[in-house]
């Protein structure tokens, strides 16, 4: 039972470690054609929308990822998964907006079990709950509500899709830079322009 609850406890512990670590692409997996050498978000993204706005919602939020340019949407052992949940807010005859639930977590990195599931060092038993733990643990590292009348999806996708980049993958592609020796130059602020002295 020791040796079961030290292996859990270090693997919560490379968990832990690898969600601040920079992202990377898995080997195989081509990055965007807008980032062909650089920083490369995996993500999944999941809907559980009313079959009112399924298309037309799944199609903006998918565009607006698609054009930061540095994320691949994929299942296959993503860095983060998305999970958009939408009831509609009714009056007794008509639907008035949306409420959005936005949860933001970060999946266990499947590389980093496949060495310690290979190693000749453990048995079929830690093996298996390494797998489950795996497979099943993901930290939630964001989430938020959202409100809006039918007429403003676009700008809930917006703000789901800008509050992702700025809240995490920002930090994520600073910490990819200092990993690989590229300076960091946050965004300049556009300069005014001032009349001359006379």
């Amino acid at each position: 039972m020791k040796k079961i609850l030290a292996i859990v406890s270090a693997v919560c512990c490379i968990f832990a470690i690898h969600t601040g670590a920079p992202a990377q692409s898995m080997r195989g997996e081509g990055p965007p054609a807008q980032a062909p050498s650089g920083f490369v978000a995996r993500v999944d993204i999941v809907f559980d929308v009313p079959e009112s706005i399924e298309h037309v919602f799944q199609d903006c939020i998918l565009r607006e990822l698609r054009s930061l340019g540095d994320v691949r949407l994929t299942k296959d052992n993503p860095q983060y998964r998305i999970t958009v949940m939408a009831l509609p807010n009714k009056t007794r005859d008509e639907v008035i907006g949306f409420t959005f639930s936005i949860l933001i977590t970060r999946p266990f990195d499947k590389n980093v079990l496949r060495p310690l599931l290979m190693s000749g060092n453990l048995g079929e038993r830690e093996k298996r709950l390494l797998f489950v733990v795996g497979n099943n643990y993901e930290k939630i590292v964001k989430n938020s509500l959202l409100t809006c009348p039918p007429e403003e999806l676009g700008r809930v996708c917006s703000e789901i899709v800008s509050g992702f980049n700025a809240d995490l993958l920002e930090k994520d592609r600073r910490l990819w830079k200092s990993a690989m020796g590229i300076p960091h130059q946050p965004p300049q602020a556009p300069q005014e322009d001032r009349p001359g002295r006379r």
